[in-house]
């Protein structure tokens, strides 16, 4: 089950002004002011202390409107609260004695709610939908998501990059199932049609709040759609991971196949160098995991990327990458991603500002972390360290597909 949710944070804009009083006026102090956040759950009767930001705000000149942005979205409780806040500094009087200065409370909006606003995704992606029922009648495409969220939102949801349909759910609404039905007969051509949904409402300060976007593909299956070739078999790919983590396991994606011949596929997934042709120019591999895939099947490409510095004296803190899918078969290498989804590669940042890079150096790796050979031939061990290419080797008495290689208990792959 695919979702996705906002961020747990809430940036408020503040103005702050520190002031002494001189023989010719007032003027800027220059002091650093403390905030102190106040909630109430109880409609204001009462009122307890719940954070208190020191240092945080820089005093400006009464004429400057500047604002310094906080983001207190640590200090909200679960459900409806009223907030306030005031700021303080301290300084030196003339009689060298520190007293404090208090501005009076300012309320952050009318009211707050924080809430576990997301979708997922109720649809079983992997089966096929079918363009018409037993009767010959046309079905509609349908998909079926649940909507989560104790406030006031909309729900988009774009069908093969079309004009968004929308849905307004009232704040008494904390979760239903939503139902979108579209009867437009180009929704029901044969092949992949992809989803895209996601989740909108106001933060009470005048801004707008939008979730990620879900993006979810489905496979239509249409014998009536003129020119389509109904062999062929598809990948459902979703919600490709944007930004991997170098050296830590990540589910990087879901996917399913269609196969009309209901055979299983061998299937790759790459991260590469850039490329705009992978056949001709032959990027480089950073990550290639190659699996058997059983039709109308969910799946999670769950691993770790492992991408190592070659160059010792320089710090990298990502590198930027291609996520590719290939389909693989006695004959052919092809693209799988773009024969699908008509896109060839999904630019994907790995994260190493962790540097946990090892030292480079050695002419061969055998990572059993992201298993350095396939499942249609286990025999066959990769070089990570020289691009993938195969190295000769002999077994004897392994079995690499039931034994040998394990499963930890950290879900790691190991020898």
């Amino acid at each position: 089950m695919l979702s996705t949710s906002l961020p747990v944070n809430f940036e408020v804009p503040f103005n702050f002004h520190a002031v002494k009083i001189t023989a010719m006026g007032s003027e800027n102090a220059g002091n650093k002011g403390t905030l102190e956040i106040q909630r109430s759950t109880d409609g204001g009767t009462s009122w307890s202390t719940i954070g208190t930001i020191p240092n945080a705000l820089t005093s400006t000149d009464y004429d400057n409107t500047t604002e310094e942005t906080l983001d207190i979205g640590k200090f909200l409780a679960q459900g409806r609260q009223l907030l306030r806040a005031r700021a303080s500094y301290t300084y030196e009087n003339a009689g060298g004695v520190e007293e404090t200065v208090n501005s009076s409370y300012v309320y952050i909006g009318s009211s707050v709610t924080k809430t576990s606003l997301r979708l997922e995704l109720v649809t079983n992606y992997e089966q096929p939908m079918n363009a018409y029922d037993v009767n010959n009648n046309a079905n509609p495409f349908s998909v079926t998501y649940s909507v989560y969220g104790s406030v006031q939102k909309t729900h988009y949801i774009k069908i093969d990059n079309g004009t968004p349909i929308t849905y307004v759910y009232d704040a008494s609404v904390d979760s239903v199932n939503k139902t979108v039905s579209a009867n437009t007969a180009s929704y029901m051509t044969h092949g992949v049609h992809k989803v895209e949904t996601w989740l909108e409402c106001e933060d009470g300060l005048g801004n707008t709040l939008k979730s990620d976007i879900l993006i979810n593909r489905f496979m239509v299956v249409n014998e009536n759609t003129s020119g389509a070739d109904f062999t062929k078999p598809y990948l459902l790919l979703q919600n490709v991971d944007s930004t991997i983590t170098n050296f830590v396991q990540t589910e990087i994606a879901e996917y399913a196949v269609y196969n009309p011949s209901g055979e299983n596929i061998n299937v790759a997934f790459l991260l590469t160098t850039y490329s705009e042709d992978y056949e001709t120019q032959k990027p480089e591999e950073y990550f290639r995991l190659e699996t058997i895939v059983v039709p109308n099947t969910p799946n999670k490409l769950l691993t770790t990327i492992e991408i190592e510095n070659e160059d010792e004296g320089t710090e990298i803190l990502k590198y930027d990458t291609y996520f590719r899918v290939r389909r693989i078969t006695d004959t052919a290498n092809t693209d799988f991603m773009n024969e699908s989804t008509g896109e060839k590669s999904y630019y994907v940042i790995v994260d190493n500002s962790n540097a946990m890079t090892p030292v480079s150096g050695a002419t061969f790796l055998m990572n059993p972390k992201v298993r350095n050979n396939n499942e249609a031939n286990p025999l066959r061990i990769l070089n990570a360290k020289n691009n993938n290419a195969e190295v000769e080797s002999v077994w004897t008495n392994a079995d690499l597909i039931n034994g040998t290689w394990v499963t930890a208990e950290d879900n790691q792959k190991v020898l």
